[in-house]
């Protein structure tokens, strides 16, 4: 009987067809989405997408970046057919901290970014100063609006 309570509720809060939905652009911080999760469409599609070494940018596409250490939010741009999508957490205390896709769905009119921050254990070894987490990723060019969840998970998953 606990085991199907216990069942019962991991399948409601991990349901696929919960996404977010955006009502205004007072609910935006620095082009990350703050807003709780409600039912949104079921008509998707994934989006490919190729995870990009920041480092290994040269010319253009490094100067559209911009600094070394990217403060909270996001940035788009496109370039050779592409968009490029950084998503940054800013400034954190120390290292160990990292931030992964969840998903990446494209709607009828917006494409939407789940992106998840891991923040390090409290008995993880990691190097004591200031680190700036963030995801650099390259799609197809695209029109739709490009918008970006940022979780704080709170603890580094599972090696």
């Amino acid at each position: 009987m606990l085991f199907m309570i216990i069942l019962s509720i991991i399948m409601v809060g991990c349901t696929p067809d919960t996404k977010p939905s955006v009502e205004s652009d007072e609910q935006q911080n620095n082009g990350l989405v703050c807003i709780p999760f409600e039912k949104h469409s079921d008509d998707y599609e994934n989006i490919e997408f190729e995870i990009i070494n920041p480092e290994s940018l040269e010319g253009e596409l490094k100067e559209k970046l911009g600094c070394d250490q990217p403060e909270e939010g996001k940035i788009v741009f496109e370039h050779g057919g592409y968009n490029f999508i950084l998503v940054s957490a800013g400034r954190k205390p120390t290292g160990g901290y990292s931030i992964v896709i969840g998903s990446l769905e494209g709607y009828e009119n917006h494409i939407v970014l789940d992106a998840l921050l891991y923040s390090p254990a409290e008995d993880d070894d990691v190097k004591q100063k200031p680190s700036y987490p963030s995801l650099l990723i390259k799609i197809p060019a695209d029109e739709r609006e490009i918008i970006v969840f940022l979780s704080d998970v709170r603890s580094a998953p599972m090696r």
